[in-house]
């Protein structure tokens, strides 16, 4: 009987020991992703813009609303420090179709029309990694090339053109679905200022002032090098 004890509780502590050597080695180790590289990526959304129009004379003055399709690419990188700290550099280029009317027959006439046709920018990128996760905030300089129109009536409109340099702003979301894919959702706030035309030859003199701050929502996709 002793016999028999004695080898039970030697199975037992061989087995136990063997057991909990087992779960020591099959621990998971905790999963980290490192956002350190150059990245390429793809990029769409939707865009709307709150413009102001006004000219240098008795007519009406006011507010519309153009929108639209955005998209392009944009090229970056990314340095993570020996922490969740990482901060890059980005730039974009956009085809736009963001555009808008309007017709002010009250108190005076007038009219035009509104186009971005093509966007970028240059920013600094700042996030706080948590693994695979990586919320951010944005921030630089935006250019975007613009065609306005103005006259009295829809059917005199003078169009004119600016290139103009402002600033964006935004925050985002980017998640690291694979080891070099990230994918991710932003919303940018940009200011382009003030742009003023000349509404000749048809009305000379005539001074059409446009403010155009947009806001845009885009999904992206990366690959990381």
């Amino acid at each position: 009987m002793k016999s028999i004890l004695l080898a039970t509780a030697t199975l037992i502590a061989a087995t136990g020991g063997a057991f909990a050597a087992d779960v020591v080695t099959q621990e998971p180790m905790a999963s980290t992703y490192n956002w350190t590289g150059l990245y390429v990526g793809a990029q769409a959304g939707y865009e709307w813009a709150r413009t102001s129009y006004s000219f240098n004379g008795p007519v009406p003055s006011g507010t519309f609303t153009p929108s639209g399709f955005v998209g392009g690419l944009y090229v970056g990188y990314n340095h993570q420090f020996d922490s969740p700290l990482v901060i890059g550099v980005e730039g974009d280029i956009e085809y736009a179709n963001v555009k808008d009317s309007f017709n002010n027959p009250f108190g005076g006439l007038s009219a035009g029309s509104a186009e971005l046709r093509w966007q970028g920018s240059a920013r600094v990128r700042v996030g706080y990694a948590v693994d695979r996760f990586l919320p951010y905030v944005t921030g630089g300089v935006a250019f975007g090339d613009f065609r306005f129109e103005g006259g009295p009536d829809p059917a005199t409109l003078q169009a004119w053109t600016k290139t103009k340099t402002g600033w964006t702003i935004g925050a985002g979301l980017e998640y690291a679905f694979a080891d070099k894919w990230s994918a991710r959702v932003e919303y940018r706030y940009t200011d382009f200022g003030t742009a003023n035309g000349n509404l000749a030859p048809l009305f000379p003199g005539v001074i059409e002032t446009m403010k155009v701050r947009d806001h845009a929502v885009r999904v992206g996709v990366s690959y990381k090098f």
